[in-house]
């Protein structure tokens, strides 16, 4: 038997941390460039070593089911906190302070005055209070959630409508044998069935140690409710008070 054929016989478990989302986002600069996720970078990134759709389709489902459900409640959830004002305009302008000190150091032409800037730079970001950290966390969250299910949609689609493009990727074994024998979006949602009939539950416990964005957004309206009541009370009221 050739090595190409015992590698189509492998029908292990995809491994967690190689699963295909990882290599749709860039590590620095713009986080996707126009061509992500089109169905040419599909063809070219998913692989039967990264994507369950190719070794154990129902176990994609599940994911997908999850994935989609999971972070739509927390986009939902948490989407308009990143919008509320005053927070939205206070971090607006940390942020632009930060980049106008990026550009600054960038158009130094001597290493102490450059190197001067950088620990400025370095200290003021030291000092950042809570605010600027609960959005930094509502930003990667939010912005992960939408990553992460928009994939998992898109690559959902691709594997639907390139039926042909998926028979090839597949491994032989689990429930793909009748899949592999007539490739057909009907005989592929039939080896899906089989796996969800047999599949796993993954089970997941988040908890944040961290005062979220909401946390404080919570914090900023009972005070601000808290003022306003305290100036509609009569002065005397106060003075028992």
């Amino acid at each position: 038997m050739s090595s190409s054929s015992k590698k189509r016989e492998n029908s292990g478990k995809i491994n967690y941390f190689q699963q295909f989302p990882k290599d749709f986002l860039r590590p620095y600069g713009v986080a996707t460039l126009p061509r992500t996720a089109t169905d040419e970078d599909f063809k070219m990134k998913l692989k039967n070593f990264t994507c369950e759709w190719f070794t154990r389709p129902g176990i994609a489902l599940s994911e997908l089911t999850e994935t989609t459900t999971k972070n739509w409640e927390r986009i939902s959830n948490d989407l308009s906190d990143i919008s509320f004002e005053p927070f939205f305009t206070e971090f607006g302008e940390i942020v632009k302070r930060i980049i106008k000190h990026m550009d600054k150091i960038e158009k130094e032409t001597e290493v102490k005055q450059t190197a001067k800037q950088i620990k400025i730079l370095l200290s003021s970001l030291k000092k950042k209070g809570e605010l600027y950290d609960s959005y930094i966390d509502s930003f990667i969250h939010i912005g992960a959630s939408m990553f992460s299910m928009g994939l998992h949609l898109k690559a959902a689609k691709y594997v639907s409508t390139h039926i042909d493009h998926v028979s090839k990727q597949c491994f032989e074994g689990n429930n793909l044998t009748s899949f592999l024998e007539n490739p057909s979006l009907a005989t592929y949602a039939e080896a899906a069935a089989k796996d969800i009939m047999h599949k796993s539950t993954v089970n997941e416990s988040e908890k944040s140690p961290v005062k979220t964005l909401k946390d404080l957004i919570a914090e900023r309206k009972k005070r601000k409710l808290d003022i306003e009541l305290d100036d509609c009370l009569p002065s005397t009221s106060k003075k028992r008070m």
